[in-house]
């Protein structure tokens, strides 16, 4: 059985990236993102379990606090308050495969899809849709920018997102990892915050100021 120091373990910063095989740069436009939802590490969002193998999402339409922000809506209101999210593999699973190597892991493909809070995820589509090939489990110390390493074919749409989206990108950044719900030290829990980039088509990318304006005045209202 794979264990985690608890040393080690607790005090890692971590992050989830799934990046395109070309990074997105000058052109690029933040798609979604919100900051930690968490206050500490008693609403995790991921479970990490090196037993079975699987990462897991946490944060269910019950959690309250996750503020999604989507510049790039192609309507108002561009923030989706107490927001969930659900991380599936291809076949609908729960959660997606992961394989270690070492302390460095590797999953299968995934689809993270974001929701409206009160929705049916069942039966509503996602107001935002990332599907993803793998992604890469690295460990690093506080304070560096990637740890977990996504590269594949990443892809992103649902209701609110414009199409002719290129070259997408989006990592979770740990932060709060828990032995709590692992005392083996066969995994563990974390919180995590959410950024997410990509290159829009030419022709809808003046109209994706419009949204980033909105989201700029609701900030200045608040």
């Amino acid at each position: 059985m794979r264990t985690i120091n608890v040393g080690m373990g607790v005090g890692m910063a971590l992050a989830i990236a799934f990046v395109c095989a070309a990074p997105a740069v000058a052109d690029s436009v933040t798609v979604a993102r919100f900051v930690d939802p968490a206050d500490n590490h008693t609403t995790p969002l991921f479970a990490v379990d090196l037993t079975n193998d699987r990462i897991t999402s946490l944060w269910t339409d019950e959690m309250l606090g996750l503020d999604l922000e989507v510049p790039v809506a192609v309507a108002p209101p561009y923030v989706y308050t107490d927001a969930f999210f659900t991380l599936t593999d291809p076949a609908g699973n729960d959660g997606i495969e992961y394989t270690v190597d070492g302390f460095y892991g590797e999953t299968g493909a995934g689809i993270l899809r974001f929701y409206a809070d009160g929705v049916d995820p069942e039966t509503a589509d996602p107001l935002v849709r990332f599907d993803f090939e793998k992604a890469y489990l690295t460990p690093t110390g506080v304070g560096a920018e990637s740890l977990f390493m996504g590269q594949g074919n990443v892809s992103v749409g649902g209701g609110v997102v414009p199409a002719g989206m290129t070259q997408v990108s989006f990592a979770f950044s740990f932060a709060n990892q828990s032995l709590d719900q692992f005392p083996d030290g066969d995994g563990f829990t974390t919180t995590a915050s959410f950024t997410s980039s990509a290159i829009p088509e030419p022709s809808i990318a003046a109209l994706l100021g419009i949204g980033f304006l909105g989201l700029v005045r609701r900030r200045r209202a608040i």
